[in-house]
């Protein structure tokens, strides 16, 4: 992988996570490294973030409403 591009992804992450946590008050789970098919593929491209926001199966996230409107 370009070290450029995967320098520019890391600052992308490390961005969306701080204003998930500022924003929206979740627990941040950290950042984690995956060889997924939408982020390898794009290695030499543009900078990638896979980002996983909930989990379908809590109960307490289903029942956010509020949630949607933040995120759309």
């Amino acid at each position: 992988m370009d070290t450029k591009l995967l320098l520019h992804s890391e600052n992308l992450a490390r961005t969306i996570l701080l204003e998930f946590d500022n924003s929206l008050g979740f627990k941040i789970r950290g950042r984690k490294y995956a060889n997924f098919q939408v982020l390898r593929d794009t290695q030499f491209t543009c900078p990638a973030v896979l980002l996983e926001v909930g989990f379908l199966s809590n109960r307490v996230f289903l029942g956010m409403t509020w949630l949607s409107f933040k995120l759309w």
